[in-house]
Parts: C-alpha cells; structure tokens; sequence
C-alpha cells in the first residue's frame, strides 16, 4: 500500500502536524506543490479479474 501525507501551511503549524503523523506511518510529509508519485489504482470489483 502506497501512502502520502501531503500538506499546505503558511505558518509551519500544519507542516508540524502532517510530520507528525508521517512519521507514526513510517514516510516523511510532503508539501502539496511537490509532484505526487505515480499510483495504480484497483477497479472497484477486482474479485471479477481474478
């Protein structure tokens, strides 16, 4: 599972939360105007391909 905690803050008080929180999902945050990776996203009734 690919996850992202992204984040836009002026005064730096959301960029201490969204660190926060990255750090407890093992990842570090990203600002919001950095590129995102590339993700592959499931169909909804992948049980129908398998």
């Amino acid at each position: 599972m690919n996850i992202e905690v992204r984040y836009y803050s002026k005064s730096g008080n959301t960029k201490k939360i969204a660190d926060a929180i990255a750090k407890q999902a093992g990842i570090s945050a990203k600002p919001i105007h950095k590129p995102m990776q590339p993700t592959f996203i499931l169909p909804r009734r992948i049980h129908a391909y398998i």
